[in-house]
């Protein structure tokens, strides 16, 4: 949603999962003008669905094979997609869910992200091996929500604490100073 509100002739890529903007796409068909509001369908806590306006460009069923170094040759379905050109905004919404790991995500729609000054990948870290050979830089960006690769953002309440990675631990210098004596035979230390 911030990229088309904040930087909307910015030549970007960005995929999101919507099916009901993927069967309004659909009935309109290639061609046609697409403008509803799409996204956070899935996770109503932490987003919210943003207006897009454009034009459909394409439509597939989704299905590309993997051709980078995770999985290479593996098929992918993200079930009926659709491509919504918004001004230099390439928008691919599928109906299924995809992992981003691989460029050919975008490929398979006909959207090259080498053309694109940003290309929104929405993957912790395997991404790097695909996307990183070509990229300028990568911004990574914790935002809220429900598979959250911060731990420390999830609200856990059963989890005895202190408990890396979810609370800061002391350095093995700093745990060495706080108790001289920890490792005399039977010494016993607690952290707080």
């Amino acid at each position: 949603a911030s990229l088309l509100q904040l930087a909307p002739r910015t030549d970007a890529a960005v995929w999101l999962r919507d099916p009901a903007a993927v069967q309004q796409a659909c009935l309109g068909g290639p061609g046609s003008v697409f403008d509803m509001p799409v996204g956070g369908a899935f996770d109503r806590a932490n987003r919210r669905p943003v207006r897009l306006r454009g034009v459909v460009r394409s439509l597939s069923d989704g299905s590309f094979r993997l051709k980078g170094k995770w999985n290479t040759g593996a098929t992918v379905s993200m079930g009926p997609t659709a491509v919504i050109d918004a001004g230099p905004v390439a928008v691919v919404i599928s109906e299924g869910a995809a992992g981003m790991i691989d460029p050919e995500l975008y490929r398979s729609q006909g959207v090259e992200p080498r053309e694109k000054k940003i290309v929104v990948v929405k993957s912790a870290t395997a991404f790097r091996a695909d996307y990183g050979p070509f990229a300028a830089a990568i911004l990574l960006v914790d935002t809220p929500g429900i598979s959250s690769a911060n731990l420390r953002s999830v609200p856990y309440t059963r989890v005895p604490r202190p408990m890396y990675p979810l609370d800061t631990m002391p350095t093995r210098r700093e745990f060495l100073l706080a108790a001289p004596g920890a490792f005399r035979a039977g010494a016993a230390l607690r952290i707080t």
